[in-house]
């Protein structure tokens, strides 16, 4: 069921499928821990920081809103994160970085009907994969009984009704305001929902502007904390890079001044790396204006942040410079802080 997730997101990170596996088998830990209060608690612990949408648009498999490390500390917490770096042997800025692009999908594939499985049918289900005695099962166990029937129906018909109801507040909503959320739960047989509908009055969206200033400082600190790290391997040097943000203005490739001192200290931990070691650079932008001038523009950011390392003292022969234009997106591109999220450079090591 998730072999496709792990392996993607292997890849996407460049890490094993064992160590994404495992982190797989803590988050199902943590949505099936009495002490979090199982998948509702887990759900609530976003809730309580601000990001019950972001979440609740993950729900029924939709690509849904993206969000940041610095929102995946708020809702897990210096605990949580632990305790999954810990059981991935990973180190805590790869995991935050991971579960970015990890979470939203696994939320999906556990809710494909749009709504919360009961913690005690997830421990049914995945217990023995969680403590590493089973693999996965492949597909959901359907039980052919009346009451199954029954359940089913009353859980479409639930999840319809609800469903209408959003609609018609989102139907009459006026413009400007936010989407609205819907979440259903079911709580070993009782269906219950949450969620919010448009009201500019109360709950105003954020600004990209804001949004984007958060990100880029938040992981941009995140980022030089990680890369400070005595001992840190190339991999995770490369992890912790990933996490800060380059904020090229719109349509340019003029490397931000607000860069330069994560490039510097990135250029110092490359200089330390294993002798042979080589780093992709690659340039990512939205998929707005057009591919061939978006590919272009994409390998001139690239080039640009080569070229800044270099200068910091980095040998260029450990370093290639890539543009993919607007063909590998980290978010959606529907949203204007998504297409903020996909003009971006990423580092891999090569192997």
């Amino acid at each position: 069921m998730f072999q496709q997730l792990i392996n993607t997101t292997a890849t996407q990170f460049n890490l094993s499928d064992a160590s994404v596996s495992s982190l797989v088998r803590g988050l199902l830990a943590l949505m099936t821990s009495e002490r979090w209060g199982g998948i509702e608690g887990f759900v609530d612990q976003f809730r309580e920081a601000g990001l019950g949408h972001v979440i609740g648009s993950w729900l029924g498999g939709k690509e849904g809103r993206a969000f940041t490390p610095a929102q995946v500390e708020s809702a897990l917490g210096a605990s949580g994160l632990d305790g999954l770096a810990a059981r991935s042997g990973l180190s805590r800025a790869a995991v935050t970085s991971v579960l970015t692009f990890l979470l939203p999908r696994l939320i999906g594939l556990l809710t494909p009907d749009g709504v919360l499985p009961s913690s005690h049918a997830l421990r049914s289900r995945f217990s023995g994969y969680i403590a590493g005695s089973a693999k996965l099962p492949v597909a959901p166990r359907v039980e052919h009984t009346a009451e199954g029937r029954s359940w089913h129906w009353v859980s479409w018909a639930a999840a319809v009704v609800l469903a209408a109801v959003a609609a018609f507040f989102w139907m009459r909503a006026p413009a400007g305001t936010v989407d609205p959320q819907l979440t259903l739960s079911n709580n070993d047989g009782t269906i219950t929902h949450s969620g919010g509908v448009r009201d500019g009055d109360t709950r105003a969206p954020i600004p990209l502007g804001d949004a984007a200033k958060d990100a880029v400082r938040d992981t941009g600190d995140r980022a030089l904390s990680a890369i400070g790290t005595s001992g840190i391997s190339t991999d995770e040097l490369v992890q912790a890079m990933n996490l800060a943000i380059i904020n090229f203005p719109s349509g340019s490739a003029e490397l931000p001044a607000d860069t330069v001192e994560i490039i510097e200290k990135s250029a110092e931990a490359i200089r330390r790396a294993p002798r042979g070691t080589t780093i992709e650079i690659s340039g990512h932008t939205d998929n707005t204006g057009d591919p061939a001038s978006n590919l272009a523009l994409s390998q001139a950011r690239a080039d640009v942040v080569k070229g800044a390392l270099v200068n910091a003292g980095v040998q260029a022969l450990m370093l290639t410079a890539k543009g993919y234009g607007d063909a590998r997106p980290r978010a959606t591109n529907d949203t204007e802080f998504g297409r903020f999220q996909n003009r971006r450079i990423e580092y891999t090591v090569v192997q």
